[in-house]
């Protein structure tokens, strides 16, 4: 864990595996596996952590490490964007059985809900809007004042390069070309 505290995952995530199979206790193997989900989900690396813990739910008995392999499921898809994962998930009997509290599962399907309602952009295809025809992306993404604008400034530097152009100043137009 001290690794893992120190910023490196490499050697944490060799250490777990490592303890994990130095042990014969089947309930210290599942910790060390989520030990090591943890280190992954730290890394951004949600479907490693996925796969590690899904294993350790469906395999599992414990209520303490189904519990906790749970709230770490519902970290990932929360985490990773993964709303319809997170729905089935938290609607599934499973999950319901492991929760201390449930106020906390009536809001977070409330949450659940509210997000899939939500139509969501994906920011690389905006990027790429943007770049083929600066304005595009503001408008993918439904930022109509900013689209305007974007259009507007481009128009007006677009104008002025023509201008130049037309007028023999070559250096002009380079200059609002860029």
């Amino acid at each position: 864990i001290s690794y893992r505290e120190l910023s490196e995952y490499g050697k944490a995530l060799e250490h777990f595996s490592n303890a994990k199979l130095l042990t014969s206790n089947k309930t210290r193997q599942d910790n060390y596996k989520i030990e090591s989900a943890i280190v992954y989900i730290i890394q951004n690396n949600f479907d490693m952590a996925e796969l590690i813990l899904y294993k350790i739910f469906l395999t599992e008995n414990s209520t303490n490490i189904l519990r906790r392999t749970s709230k770490l499921l519902l970290v990932i898809y929360l985490m990773g964007s993964k709303w319809s994962k997170f729905s089935s998930f938290l609607s599934s009997d499973q999950f319901k059985n492991y929760l201390f509290n449930k106020e906390f599962y009536s809001s977070m399907i409330d949450i659940t809900n509210e997000v899939s309602k939500e139509e969501f952009v994906d920011p690389q295809h905006a990027k790429l809007l943007s770049k083929i025809i600066p304005g595009l992306g503001q408008f993918y993404s439904g930022d109509i004042k900013n689209t305007i604008n974007a259009f507007t400034i481009n128009s007006i530097f677009v104008y002025l390069m023509v201008n130049s152009l037309l007028d023999g100043h070559y250096f002009d137009a380079l200059l609002f070309g860029f």
